[in-house]
């Protein structure tokens, strides 16, 4: 009868020991077995073995290695290996352990471990967060310089929302914010026109010619690219405006508008770089220079409509 009892209470304790733990909404955990002679080896060995099946959901770090064959090239099989370490390492924390002892097989300790999805989500989601963040920062600073920079940040994110769906763990609230960034600087529109004007009036930065440019280009159907990083399809005005050849005959005052316009197309190859001086005379040298500026928009219009003519309708 003791017997009994004593084998009754060791399968007992052995399967609370490996019991499945309950995961948030009623979630299928990853499950991962590991056999080795010493338990802590084979502790080792369960997380390598959930780290494993990360590769089925294409974990980004994984993807690269587990779309080719590795198994019989010992150099990458090897580096396979490792990426599976480092990416055990992103969720260790979050792994529920079997309790000790473990149960020996042949020799061997069996280990078992379990990772929620809820608990595999929370690394990417912090990585997500801090990239929807710097997204953010960069779109808003945005210049040529910094295409590459964003083109990446928006691949980094694309991986980042793939794995966190197959884990049915996004975040709504970074989605959101994040697909609004994605339809304003990757929106595929068929290309559009994106304004870079620098002018200044007797050194003060102005708005005259932008506001009045964007008014002009909305009127006749041609479409405004916001994203200076997208340039498939559309070109890009450059402007730089100054106010220049002011005078005043005792009743009015006269300026001009000097620009110097570049006209860039997709490759940002300048197609066309004319020069355009408008005149005008009002009372007040500033109003005067305003009035220039805003009679030479028509006048660069007038210079690029043919050449920018498939992106207005």
């Amino acid at each position: 009868m003791h017997s009994k009892l004593s084998i009754a209470f060791t399968l007992a304790l052995f399967t609370a020991a490996f019991a499945t733990p309950d995961c948030p909404g009623g979630a299928k955990p990853f499950e991962g077995t590991g056999r080795a002679a010493t338990e802590n080896k084979a502790r080792e060995n369960a997380n390598l073995d959930i780290a494993s099946l990360f590769s089925t959901i294409k974990v980004d770090i994984l993807d690269e290695l587990t779309q080719r064959e590795t198994n019989n090239d010992i150099k990458e099989y090897a580096n396979y290996q490792r990426k599976i370490k480092i990416e055990s390492s992103l969720y260790a924390g979050y792994v529920k352990d079997s309790e000790y002892p473990y149960q020996k097989e042949n020799g061997q300790f069996v280990a078992k471990r379990y990772l929620c999805p809820s608990d595999a989500a929370k690394p990417y989601l912090d990585s997500l967060k801090d990239l929807a963040r710097i997204l953010k920062t960069q779109t808003q600073k945005a210049d040529r310089n910094s295409c590459k920079s964003i083109n990446e940040t928006f691949k980094n994110i694309e991986n980042l929302e793939s794995i966190l769906n197959k884990l049915a763990q996004m975040s709504s609230e970074v989605q959101t914010e994040y697909e609004r960034l994605k339809e304003e600087y990757q929106s595929d529109g068929g290309g559009g026109v994106f304004l870079e004007i620098k002018e200044s009036i007797f050194g003060k930065k102005s708005n005259v010619m932008t506001s009045k440019l964007k008014e002009v280009l909305s009127v006749n159907n041609c479409r405004i690219e916001h994203n200076v990083c997208k340039t498939n399809g559309g070109f890009t005005l450059r402007v730089n405006a100054t106010a220049c050849n002011h005078k005043n005959d005792g009743s009015f005052d006269y300026c001009s508008s000097c620009l110097k316009i570049d006209l860039l197309n997709g490759k940002n190859e300048i197609i066309l770089s004319p020069s355009v001086e408008t005149k005008a005379a009002w009372n007040g040298k500033t109003v005067a220079c305003e009035k220039a500026f805003e009679l030479s928009v028509p006048e660069i219009f007038n210079k690029v409509k043919d050449k920018i003519s498939k992106v207005c309708q």
